[in-house]
C-alpha cells in the first residue's frame, strides 16, 4: 500500500479510496495514517471501515484513540466486542484502559485473559507485577534497608 501511494500520491490514493467498499484495504489505510501520527484522517479511516461492516477496524480505532491520549468514552465499546471474542491485543487494550482509570479488579482480570490469550506484553507485565509482589514492600522500590548485608538480608 505504501508503494501505490508513493506511486500515486496521497491526495490521488485518498481519491480513488474513497469510492471503494473493501474495508480491509480502507482499514489498514486507517491504522497506516494513524501510526505515522495523522490521527483525525486514520480515525476518518477506521470510522469508514466500520460503517462498511469491519469489525476489526472498531479494535484499531479504540487502540488509535487509545494511543493518542484521548480519554473518548467509546474505548471501551470499541474494544469489548473483540476482547470478548478472545483477541490478545484487544484484551491488552481493554486492561490498559482499565488500569489507567484506576479500575485495578477489571483490569488485571482483562490483564490475565490477554495473557492466557497468549500475548507476550500480557505475559511480561504479569510476570514483572508477580516478581513486584514477591520483592521486598510488595512492590514498591527497594529501600537502602533491602540491599545485601543489612539486617533484614
Amino acid at each position: 500500500m505504501e508503494r501505490l501511494i508513493g506511486v500515486l500520491g496521497r491526495s490521488r490514493f485518498e481519491a480513488a479510496l474513497a469510492g471503494s467498499r473493501d474495508p480491509v484495504m480502507i482499514r489498514s489505510f486507517g491504522i497506516m495514517l494513524g501510526a505515522e501520527g495523522d490521527l483525525a484522517a486514520g480515525e476518518h479511516w477506521l470510522r469508514r471501515a466500520m460503517a462498511l461492516g469491519d469489525e476489526r477496524a472498531a479494535t484499531a480505532l479504540g487502540m488509535l484513540l487509545q494511543m493518542a491520549g484521548r480519554d473518548d468514552p467509546a474505548v471501551p465499546d470499541l474494544l469489548r466486542p473483540a476482547a470478548d471474542a478472545g483477541d490478545p491485543q484487544a484484551l491488552l487494550a481493554l486492561a490498559v484502559h482499565h488500569l489507567l482509570r484506576g479500575e485495578r479488579e477489571e483490569g488485571a482480570r482483562r490483564m490475565v485473559a490477554a495473557a492466557g490469550a497468549g500475548h507476550p506484553q500480557a505475559v511480561a507485565l504479569l510476570a514483572r507485577s508477580a516478581g513486584a509482589d514477591r520483592a521486598p514492600g510488595a512492590g514498591e522500590a527497594p529501600g537502602p534497608e533491602d540491599s545485601p548485608g543489612s539486617p533484614r538480608s
